[in-house]
Order: C-alpha cells, then structure tokens, then sequence
C-alpha cells in the first residue's frame, strides 16, 4: 500500500502481539474489494484513499480440525 508520491509503506503496529503488519480485516457482506480496503484503512488509521489497484489478496488463516 503506498501512501503518496515518495511511494512510502503504510503499516500499523498491532496491539495484540507488537508485530507490525498492512491494515486489513474482514471483508462485510456485500462489499467489494476496493470499499473493504477503504473501510478497514479509516477504521484502523483515520486515513482516506485515493485511486486503488488491486495487486494481491493475502490471509493468515490457521486451519484446525473440529472435533
């Protein structure tokens, strides 16, 4: 995610465990790509965003067995 002209990269400290990551979060029902980016980046910074261009979508899900 680049946040102007100097091509600067947006991360955010979590409070759960310190480690630093790109905004993100779940994406609602109905929404699409580009309004789940736009959501979760004023939710987390208070920042707006301009143009988008979709390069990736990436997950960190742990899969587990249900007993």
């Amino acid at each position: 995610m680049w946040t102007n002209y100097r091509q600067e990269l947006l991360l955010q400290q979590r409070s759960d465990n310190g480690q630093w990551g790109l905004p993100g979060g779940l994406m609602e029902l109905g929404e699409s790509i580009e309004d789940t980016a736009r959501r979760e980046v004023w939710e987390e910074t208070g920042l707006r965003l301009g143009a988008l261009e979709l390069f990736g979508i990436y997950s960190n899900y742990t899969i587990r067995k249900v007993r």
